[in-house]
């Protein structure tokens, strides 16, 4: 069941750049582009079952750097908060 709603789910816009997925987002455009009608009866489901999965790691690439950045900020806050109760109690 799952497979079958990810078939219904609308991918993100192409034209934004996606490096690590270039040849997935070509290849899926080209079989749009050559089966304009096809498309609508899963001749491209292959090839967007790929781009989903290939914006999957991207996106889960992405959401890595942001936690790891929101724990360095976090740590630094909570030194910048000790610091300064040690100052008011000194």
């Amino acid at each position: 069941l799952k497979d079958d709603i990810s078939l219904l789910i609308m991918h993100p816009p192409l034209f934004k750049d996606h490096p690590d997925c270039k040849e997935v987002v070509n290849a899926l455009v080209q079989c749009h582009e050559e089966h304009n009608i096809g498309k609508f009866f899963g001749l491209c489901n292959e090839q967007k079952a790929r781009l989903d999965h290939c914006f999957f790691l991207e996106k889960d690439a992405k959401r890595k750097v942001i936690a790891e950045k929101a724990m360095r900020e976090e740590r630094a806050f909570e030194k910048y908060l000790a610091d300064l109760e040690s100052k008011n109690k000194g």
